[in-house]
């Protein structure tokens, strides 16, 4: 039996984190946390219990709690216990509460999976996300909000987000998956990650998994960005093909596309 998460998908977000986790929840040995999917159980427990309170979760008060009432549910000791809470790797949360050390230190064995997106890509669906909310209608106004567009930047910087996970993590027990590569071929996708997890491959590939799917992208005046961001990003990508060894294929990164 598991007693805590031993498996995390750490985001990205608006990276096709949901429809990854609803696809490997359908192998054998996979439990997915329910019925919260993002947790954050790692989290600090004052921070966790205020996140639960945030969902309106107001029967935990303990991290104990937080595993029982809404973690655990349905589980029966499969192998990999799997929570999948973007928060991880937004912003600069995963330094701020010491989240690489605290997995490590409280479940040893963990494996975590981080799939990405073109980052400009994934700036401009967090844009159109936020915008339904806060009716903003421009996002190179919104990155300039000290607060909101720091995060939004930082969480599309994924060598900067990745390098605090390999201060305790090797490139053993992480595994990097690319959200064009995954949206195209589910099942070779999945079989990549059933490797990395010793997992027995199914004898039937799974019926893909499409969750929080959004239109494809187009790029208009109001989504295009500053070249200071640009370059912070561009910058970024080149960190992070330092644990990756490659970006996506075939990602646009072209000025004149992202550029106003």
């Amino acid at each position: 039996m598991v007693d805590i998460p031993n498996l995390v998908i750490i985001g990205a977000q608006k990276a096709g984190t949901t429809s990854l986790s609803a696809a490997l929840a359908k192998h054998p040995d996979v439990f997915m946390s329910n019925p919260m999917k993002e947790p954050t159980y790692f989290f600090p427990e004052t921070a966790l219990i205020q996140r639960m309170k945030r969902y309106d979760v107001t029967t935990v008060a303990t991290r104990a709690e937080v595993l029982a009432k809404v973690m655990k549910r349905g589980y029966s000791n499969e192998r990999y216990f799997c929570e999948a809470s973007t928060d991880y790797t937004i912003g600069q949360v995963a330094q701020k509460y010491d989240i690489p050390q605290r997995m490590k230190q409280e479940s040893p064995d963990m494996r975590l999976l981080y799939i990405v997106r073109n980052p400009f890509e994934r700036l401009m669906s967090n844009f159109r996300h936020i915008a339904k909310q806060t009716h903003t209608t421009s996002l190179i106004a919104l990155l300039e909000d000290p607060k909101l567009g720091e995060n939004m930047i930082l969480t599309s910087c994924y060598g900067r987000q990745l390098a605090w996970y390999f201060k305790h993590f090797d490139s053993a027990t992480v595994h990097i998956l690319f959200f064009e590569e995954f949206t195209r071929d589910q099942n070779t996708e999945l079989r990549k990650v059933y490797d990395f997890l010793d997992l027995p491959t199914p004898s039937q590939d799974i019926e893909p998994v499409f969750e929080n799917k959004s239109p494809k992208i187009e790029v208009d005046e109001s989504m295009r960005i500053s070249t200071q961001v640009y370059d912070r990003v561009m910058n970024d990508i080149e960190f992070f093909k330092v644990f990756s060894g490659e970006c996506g294929e075939k990602w646009d990164l072209s000025a004149e596309t992202w550029c106003r």
